[in-house]
Order: C-alpha cells, then sequence, then structure tokens
C-alpha cells in the first residue's frame, strides 16, 4: 500500500490556515480576559464619577424641568398717551401690539382728548386700564377748541346775540306769518313746539283762529295768549271739484270716507256748487263742516 504525500504547496497552505485559525482563538480568549478585568464595575463607575453621574441625574430630570421667560420690570410715571414713545409705553406694561396700535391710531390723526378714550386700544383689558388711568395727563394742547375759556365765552356772545330774544307779557306774533324761528321768542317754546306749530299750520293752510293751537297734543294752552291772526292773510282753500281723494287726504279735517264721500258724490252727479251740497253726506257732522268751511271753493 502506497503512503499519500502532500505536495509542498499543500503542506504550506494547510500550516498557514492552522497558526490562522489558533491566532484568532488566542486573540479571542485573551481579549475577552483583559476586558473584564479592565472595565470597572458598574458601582466603582457611579462612585468614581460624580459628574457623570450628575450630568446622568440632570437628564433624567429635564423633562420635569419648567422653564419661564423672565417676566419683563413693569413701572408707574406720569404720562400722555399723544406723546408718550414705545419705550416708555412697553415700561408702563402694554404689550408690542397694543403699542403699535396706539402708534397707528396716532398716525391717522387720532387723538386721546380723554383718559377715557385710551381704555380703547385694543387687548387694553379693564385690569390694566383701572391701573394706568390715574397716571394718564392729557396735555392742554390736545383738548377740544371749543373747552378753552375764551372760545366758550366768544361762543355763548354769539348765542347770545343772534338767539331767538322772548318776547314779554302782553306781546303778541302772527301766528300765520312767522317762522319757526319767531316762533321761538315766545316763552315756553322751544325748536321742538316751533316746527310742530309751524308744520300743522302748514297742513291746514293756515290758522284761521288761535284755538286751533289747542288740536296739537301736549302744547300748553297758555301759549296762545302771545299768537293773533293776522286777517288780511287768508288759508289756502282745497278745489272740492278737482282733487282726487289722496290730495284731500292731506288736509287734517278729511278723513278717508270723508273724501271718498265727495268724490262719489261729483262722479255721480257732477260738481259740487255749495257747502250745503256736503250736509247729505252721512260723515259729514254740522260742527265737521263747520271748521272746514274756510278750507273749501267749489269752483
Amino acid at each position: 500500500m502506497k503512503g499519500y504525500f502532500f505536495r509542498r504547496s499543500d503542506m504550506v497552505m494547510l500550516i498557514s490556515l492552522l497558526i490562522l485559525f489558533l491566532g484568532i482563538v488566542l486573540l479571542v480568549y485573551f481579549g475577552s480576559h483583559f476586558s473584564e478585568e479592565a472595565l470597572p464595575s458598574t458601582a466603582n463607575v457611579q462612585s468614581s464619577s460624580p459628574r457623570h453621574s450628575a450630568h446622568q441625574q440632570v437628564r433624567s430630570n429635564a423633562p420635569l424641568m419648567n422653564y419661564q421667560e423672565e417676566e419683563r420690570k413693569v413701572e408707574r410715571f406720569f404720562f400722555d398717551p399723544n406723546t408718550a414713545d414705545s419705550t416708555q409705553l412697553l415700561r408702563l406694561g402694554l404689550t408690542p401690539f397694543q403699542v403699535k396700535s396706539i402708534y397707528r391710531y396716532r398716525a391717522h390723526g387720532g387723538v386721546y382728548r380723554r383718559v377715557t378714550d385710551f381704555a380703547r386700544v385694543p387687548g387694553l383689558t379693564a385690569g390694566q386700564y383701572n391701573e394706568l388711568k390715574s397716571y394718564i395727563r392729557i396735555s392742554p394742547d390736545f383738548l377740544p377748541a371749543d373747552a378753552l375759556t375764551e372760545v366758550r365765552q366768544a361762543n355763548d356772545s354769539l348765542r347770545a346775540l343772534h338767539g331767538p330774544k322772548k318776547i314779554r307779557s302782553g306781546e303778541r306774533i302772527f301766528l300765520n306769518t312767522s317762522d319757526t324761528l319767531m316762533l321761538r321768542r315766545v316763552p315756553g317754546i322751544g325748536s321742538a313746539y316751533a316746527a310742530l306749530i309751524y308744520r300743522y299750520g302748514q297742513r291746514l293752510g293756515g290758522y284761521v283762529s288761535v284755538d286751533q293751537l289747542d288740536e296739537l297734543p301736549s302744547l300748553p294752552s297758555q301759549l296762545k295768549d302771545y299768537f293773533a291772526i293776522d286777517s288780511t292773510v287768508h288759508p289756502k282753500q282745497l278745489a272740492v271739484n278737482k282733487l282726487s281723494v289722496q290730495a284731500l287726504l292731506n288736509h287734517p279735517y278729511i278723513n278717508f270716507y270723508q273724501a271718498r264721500d265727495i268724490v262719489d258724490y261729483r262722479r255721480k252727479h257732477g260738481r259740487i256748487s255749495q257747502l250745503s251740497d256736503l250736509r247729505l253726506f252721512p260723515h259729514f257732522t254740522p260742527s265737521q263742516l263747520q271748521r272746514l268751511a274756510p278750507y273749501l271753493h267749489f269752483e
């Protein structure tokens, strides 16, 4: 039996593989051994590295920490909101948005004339306003011009000069020829009463008696003593045979049924020739015809 012999090259390769394998085994064995001896225990690490422990503790507590922004120091001092700059307004505790709003208001011609005007600052709370209002000082330069003493005195003098001078007891004015300014000369008559008397006279076509003032609601009856009727001025009359129902209704002494009766009579019987023709209508009473007579003509 012949023996088996390796070639030289095969022997070299086999020996090299054995040496490599042995080296790996030794490296693994001695490497793990030296690592266990070189590394300290967990307890030793924690005790020997206080800085590392503190750092770990800070990191573990980090989610529990609350960071607060440093608050601005609020001050209290007298200020004019028309002239205060942004630095002063911020020192008072106003927010940048509120300061910007104040600047925008002033840039568009806005003026704080009274302390209460400052309450209109956007976002200003009641608490802020109550704290700041006692420190607000409005310069006289920003007050309304009519608040000045000399301006008030001039206005008072102007009103006294051009205002209606009241007539004295026993004096009278003509009711139909007086405008509202003249009517206001009567003691007890102001703008409202003067307009009421004047408008009612226009609707009537003119007053024919001072007693017609009693037809106005709430007008004091004693005011009649200051009026008279000018006999040369005649009231405006209605064209009974021409006017429509709506036109007749404009007079305060004619109601809808009376206006309808007049128009129906004209359609059925022709023109109305005299006041007595209206006595046939059921909606006209003698007293109504009597007060209406001065305001009708039958041409």
